[in-house]
C-alpha cells in the first residue's frame, strides 16, 4: 500500500521501525524498507536523533538543550543526548563510552539506554547519509 502525501510517524522498535500513517500502524524492518513502504510521504516524523555530532558535547546537539529547556524540570529527562558519530561502530556499550568520552576533553558519557538505540540511529544515519531528504525530519513526540 502507498501512503501519498500524508505524514508518517515512526520509533525505533526491538524489530526495527514502528510506523503509523493513517491510523494503521505496522512495522518494517529497516529504514529503507520503511521508504519503499511509505511512498511519496508529505512528512516522515522520527523519533530518533537526526545530525550527529563528530565530537560529543555537554547536553548534546542545540536542539536537544532546546527540547529540555522548553520541556522544563520532569520531563526534560525525556531527551537524551544522542552519541557522537564515531561511537556508533563500536562493538559493545563499552566500547562505544570509550570512544565517545574520547571525542571530546570533557570526557562526555553516553547511557546504555542511548547505545540500545545504536542500531536504529545507524540504520537512519546510513540511509540519510546516502539519500538526505528534507521530509524525513526528527520529532520528539514529549514536545
Amino acid at each position: 500500500m502507498q501512503y501519498e502525501l500524508i505524514p508518517v510517524g515512526v520509533d525505533g522498535c526491538r524489530g526495527g521501525w514502528c510506523v503509523a500513517c493513517s491510523g494503521e500502524v505496522w512495522c518494517v524492518a529497516t529504514f529503507t524498507e520503511l521508504l519503499k513502504k511509505v511512498g511519496e510521504a508529505a512528512v516522515i516524523a522520527v523519533d530518533m536523533p537526526i545530525g550527529l555530532l563528530d565530537r560529543a558535547a555537554a547536553g548534546g546537539r542545540a536542539c536537544d538543550r532546546e527540547a529540555r529547556r522548553i520541556l522544563g524540570p520532569g520531563r526534560a529527562s525525556t531527551v537524551f543526548s544522542p552519541p557522537a558519530r564515531p561511537a556508533l561502530d563500536a562493538a559493545s556499550y563499552g566500547e562505544a563510552l570509550r570512544i565517545n568520552r574520547e571525542t571530546a576533553p570533557e570526557q562526555i558519557g553516553i547511557s546504555k539506554q542511548t547505545y540500545n538505540l545504536f542500531a536504529r540511529i545507524r540504520d537512519l544515519d546510513s540511509v540519510l547519509a546516502r539519500r538526505p531528504e528534507q521530509r524525513i525530519v526528527e520529532a520528539h513526540p514529549e514536545l
